[in-house]
């Protein structure tokens, strides 16, 4: 199936903030993650389906407004 990229979530490592401890794993939306984390809300393409430029293995999804 096709998603958009406002609805199209992945897994996500984020750091604490004692550097001892791992990171725990939260669920984003690519929407959520560009907003947030490159300071870029997606007007155009919120949509649209999203670019798999990875690995099977490891999907990296760019949305068609960044590209």
């Amino acid at each position: 199936t096709i998603e958009s990229d406002f609805f199209l979530s992945f897994s996500m490592k984020v750091k604490n903030d004692d550097d001892n401890s791992e990171g725990q794993t939260v669920d984003i939306t690519v929407y959520e993650y560009f907003a947030k984390h490159c300071g870029i809300e997606l007007t155009s393409s919120a949509y649209l389906p999203c670019l798999d430029v990875g690995k099977p293995k490891r999907p990296v999804y760019l949305p068609l407004e960044v590209c």
